[in-house]
C-alpha cells in the first residue's frame, strides 16, 4: 500500500534509482518513489462460508413474480395495465 493509499502487487524493485513498479490491475503497471511504499499488506486467506441462520431470500431473474394470479394486480399494489390506461384516459377528461 502507498502512502496515498494505492493498493497493488510489487512487481519490480529498482534501488538505485529509489523505484517501485505496483502492478495495480493485471497489464496495468504504475512507478512510484520507493519511499511511497508505506506498508505490506498480505492477502486474506478465503475462509469457508458459514452457515446462515436463515436462508437468504430469492431474487427471480424476471419479472414474472412481481404479479399475482388471483387478482392480477402487482405485489406492490401497483395499478395493472388496464387501470392504468383508464386512469389515463379518465385524467383526460378533466381538462375539458
Amino acid at each position: 500500500m502507498t502512502s496515498f493509499g494505492l493498493f497493488g502487487r510489487i512487481v519490480d524493485i529498482d534501488e538505485a534509482e529509489n523505484k517501485v513498479t505496483l502492478e495495480l490491475s493485471p497489464g496495468n503497471l504504475a512507478t512510484v518513489h520507493r519511499q511511497a511504499v508505506t506498508k505490506v499488506v498480505e492477502p486474506v486467506a478465503a475462509e469457508a462460508p458459514a452457515e446462515p441462520a436463515t436462508a437468504s431470500p430469492v431474487v427471480p431473474d424476471d419479472a414474472s413474480s412481481l404479479t399475482t394470479p388471483e387478482t392480477g394486480s402487482t405485489a406492490t399494489g401497483a395499478e395493472t395495465p388496464e387501470e392504468t390506461l383508464k386512469r389515463l384516459n379518465d385524467e383526460g377528461k378533466k381538462d375539458s
